[in-house]
This record gives structure tokens, C-alpha cells and sequence, in this order.
């Protein structure tokens, strides 16, 4: 696994997986799951801060679903939702 994809025009890191220098190149971020809503928050809000080239923070939440926090103009909002898979 690479880490990193391109989507359009967008780039897509995996932070899990990539290091630092590639995540400040990173239009959007994708993190390892987090275990509580709380735990994700702070990530999020903690990448949106320090990555500011980024536009889009995605996080897993055990047994939850996803948050997303999306930039909208200089501030950052975020969503959850709950997720089910069919297979």
C-alpha cells in the first residue's frame, strides 16, 4: 500500500501509512480509526490546524462511522455519519 492516490485533481493520503512531507502536499487526509468521537475530533481539528494546505480530514470511529471535517473558506466544519456496509 502507497498512501497516496490522486482523485481528480485532488491528492488523497493515507496518514497512517505516508510521513509528514507528503501530507503537507495532502488535499485530503485520511486517518487510522479512532476509538471514541472525542479522540477523532481532536485529530481532525489538530490537522486542520497544522496542515493547512489540506481541505478535507477524514476519520474512522470504531463502531461508529466517520467523521469528516471539510474547510470552508478559513474555518473548518465537520460532519458525522453512520455508516452501514452491505456486502
Amino acid at each position: 500500500m502507497c498512501g497516496v492516490a490522486r482523485w481528480g485533481s485532488a491528492v488523497v493520503a493515507h496518514a497512517g501509512v505516508v510521513d509528514n512531507r507528503v501530507l503537507r502536499l495532502a488535499d485530503v487526509i485520511v486517518h487510522p480509526p479512532q476509538p471514541t468521537v472525542i479522540a477523532a475530533v481532536s485529530l481532525a481539528a489538530r490537522t486542520m490546524r497544522d496542515l493547512t494546505g489540506c481541505t478535507v480530514v477524514v476519520v474512522a470511529i470504531e463502531s461508529y462511522g466517520l467523521l469528516v471535517f471539510k474547510r470552508a473558506n478559513r474555518s473548518a466544519t465537520s460532519s458525522t455519519r453512520r455508516l452501514s456496509i452491505r456486502e
